[in-house]
């Protein structure tokens, strides 16, 4: 019995050395991810946020993965959608969109980065369209041949609901055409005058016809 222990022992202490070793480390950090229009369904632009550390280099044929959360539409991303924001000198010469990963090469342009801080722009993603948190983003920097050099999971972010007007199924913006006085009593109250008048109704953060 003691026998069979110890090899399970051994067996399982090899088994974790080798996940740790064979796992990349999480050493990119800030890892931040913002959308220029966070509202639902709609095409925005995505910026990501990352700092390669000082224990890394990132080469300048190397490229940048984000896997993006259940709910975002990536499809309509192009070859020529990825650019560089800050930090990253050069550009990118390749974009490859694969089921809710976007992977950009670089052009080799650039310098190998080590210890600075970056931000990278990627067009034309859609939205999810419910409202709320979503997922988080997996941010990955591989090297020339795909090889994974560090990566880290960036905060998911919150699709939000602009104001709606509708009835049933057929909804549209509604832009509100603010009444502006000295007091602003007086405006709130000229504002519900408004929406009475119109017949509509306010329910949490929507306008609703009735």
């Amino acid at each position: 019995m003691r026998t069979r222990f110890k090899r399970f022992f051994l067996v399982s202490v090899c088994f974790s050395f080798l996940l740790l070793w064979t796992r990349p480390a999480l050493s990119i950090e800030n890892t931040d991810v913002i959308l220029t229009d966070p509202s639902v369904g709609v095409m925005t632009s995505v910026i990501i946020s990352f700092k390669v550390t000082a224990s890394e280099t990132w080469g300048n044929t190397g490229s940048i993965e984000i896997t993006f959360p259940l709910g975002f539409v990536v499809n309509a991303v192009g070859p020529a959608d990825s650019s560089a924001v800050e930090g990253i000198d050069g550009g990118f010469n390749s974009t490859v969109v694969t089921g809710l990963t976007v992977t950009s090469r670089r052009d080799g342009t650039g310098t190998t980065l080590n210890d600075v801080d970056c931000k990278y722009k990627i067009d034309n993603i859609v939205n999810p369209s419910v409202i709320g948190a979503t997922g988080t983003f997996l941010v990955q920097l591989l090297n020339s041949g795909g090889g994974v050099i560090s990566n880290d999971l960036a905060d998911g972010v919150v699709i939000s609901d602009p104001l709606i007007l509708g009835n049933g199924s057929n909804h549209s913006k509604f832009c509100v055409i603010g009444v502006l006085t000295e007091n602003p009593l007086t405006s709130v109250f000229a504002f519900f005058v408004l929406v009475t008048a119109l017949g509509l109704r306010i329910q949490g953060n929507r306008i609703i016809s009735e």
